[in-house]
């Protein structure tokens, strides 16, 4: 819950840069109950602050992913369903943030999001069906 709540209080750093069709858009819009999906602007002063909160807010999940050094995941070497809901996030920033923020978030606290996104992103392009060992 609490990587949710992270992620989802900074997801307006990441709304813009979705790749959504006019009806998507129009999803969010009703959701939030804004007029439009222009709503859902974050740039200049405001966006520098959101930056600044989404990194100290992730101070303490990097701690958790730091505990056991032998690997990328929460568990060491071992991949868990957690590491694939942060991974899922991480997925998400990568696909919607500027590219100079997600080279940023990459290396915040010691770059423990950019090396977990890195090994789950070599599963991410693997065929249907197919057996992935972690």
């Amino acid at each position: 819950m609490s990587v949710d709540a992270v992620f989802t209080a900074h997801v307006i750093l990441m709304v813009q840069g979705m790749p959504l069709t006019t009806a998507g858009e129009q999803v969010f819009v009703k959701r939030a109950g804004v007029d439009s999906f222009v709503a859902f602007a974050c740039e200049g002063e405001k966006r520098q602050q959101v930056l600044v909160s989404f990194e100290s807010k992730l101070e303490g999940l990097a701690q958790v992913f730091k505990r056991d050094e032998s690997g990328p995941f929460v568990l060491g070497a071992k991949a868990s369903y957690a590491d694939l809901i942060v991974g899922a996030w991480l997925r998400m920033a990568n696909t919607s943030l500027k590219s100079p923020e997600w080279e940023a978030l990459r290396g915040w606290h010691g770059g423990v999001f950019g090396r977990l996104h890195d090994v789950l992103d070599r599963y991410a392009h693997t065929d249907r069906g197919r057996e992935v060992q972690l």
